[in-house]
C-alpha cells in the first residue's frame, strides 16, 4: 500500500461501487479486498473490511440489509444493530446454503 490515505480512498471507492451496482454480501467485500491487497493476511483483510464498512455506515454512505436466502426478501437492518452485525464474524462468511440468511451492503440512494 502506498499510504494509508491512498489505500482508504481506493477501498472506499471499491466498496461504494459494489454497493451502488446491487446488494453485495459482506463476504464479497472481503473477496474484493483480497484481490486489491493479496499480500495482506486474512486477519488484516478482515479487520480492514470491518473498519471500512463500519466507517461508511457511520457516514451513511451505505446501509446494511438482511436477505433470507439468495432469492428472499431484502430488508434494511436497524441502525442500532449495525455494530453488532459488523462485529459478528459470521456476518462476513459466505452463506453455507442457498436459504441461509445473508448480510448485505447497499447504496442509501
Amino acid at each position: 500500500m502506498k499510504t494509508f490515505r491512498d489505500a482508504t480512498v481506493r477501498i472506499d471507492a471499491a466498496i461504494l461501487s459494489m454497493a451502488e451496482e446491487d446488494f453485495c454480501g459482506l463476504w464479497e467485500v472481503l473477496w474484493r479486498l483480497r484481490e486489491m491487497f493479496p499480500q495482506q493476511s486474512h486477519g488484516e483483510i478482515s479487520q480492514l473490511g470491518r473498519n471500512c464498512v463500519a466507517r461508511l455506515l457511520k457516514e451513511k454512505a451505505i446501509s446494511l440489509y438482511v436477505r433470507d436466502g439468495i432469492v428472499g426478501e431484502v430488508r434494511e437492518a436497524h441502525s442500532q444493530d449495525f455494530e453488532n452485525i459488523i462485529d459478528d464474524t459470521c456476518s462476513w462468511n459466505e452463506p453455507p446454503h442457498s436459504n441461509s440468511p445473508q448480510i448485505l451492503i447497499g447504496s442509501k440512494e
